[in-house]
């Protein structure tokens, strides 16, 4: 699985198929840069599906053990919670799916562009501003 390309895994809208993508070659992304596109595009999928998101996070969390990938994963699940957890200055539910909306669309950016390091640092940039806000 390792020498397999996860471009082909991460583009289908299955969420067995993105955890799965967490043991296939990276190529030249980043492995936060992955792991954070897998986490979010999980909960995208299964949206208020608490129950399936919760046991297709723990399938990441055992298979991100095999390339040691546990501190990424952590971090990416860390993020979403820190984003649908706190609308900082945008107001209530839709706030909140404004602001995921933002992220959804710098990572799928980072996963689309000829130039990923772009989308990385505009995905940092926000990451930022929220802490800021957020005094963290």
């Amino acid at each position: 699985m390792h020498r397999v390309d996860c471009t082909g895994l991460l583009t289908q809208d299955n969420p067995d198929a993105l955890v799965l993508a967490i043991l296939c070659d990276f190529g030249d992304r980043q492995p936060q840069e992955v792991v954070t596109y897998i986490v979010h595009r999980l909960r995208e999928l299964l949206g208020a599906d608490e129950r399936g998101f919760r046991e297709h996070m723990t399938m990441l969390e055992i298979l991100s053990k095999n390339r040691d990938l546990q501190a990424q994963v952590e971090e990416a699940e860390h993020m979403l919670t820190v984003i649908k957890g706190h609308p900082f200055c945008l107001e209530g539910k839709r706030g909140q799916a404004q602001l995921m909306g933002r992220f959804s669309r710098i990572i799928r950016l980072t996963f689309s562009c000829k130039r990923p390091n772009a989308a990385v640092r505009l995905l940092s940039n926000l990451q930022a501003r929220c802490h800021a806000a957020l005094g963290v």
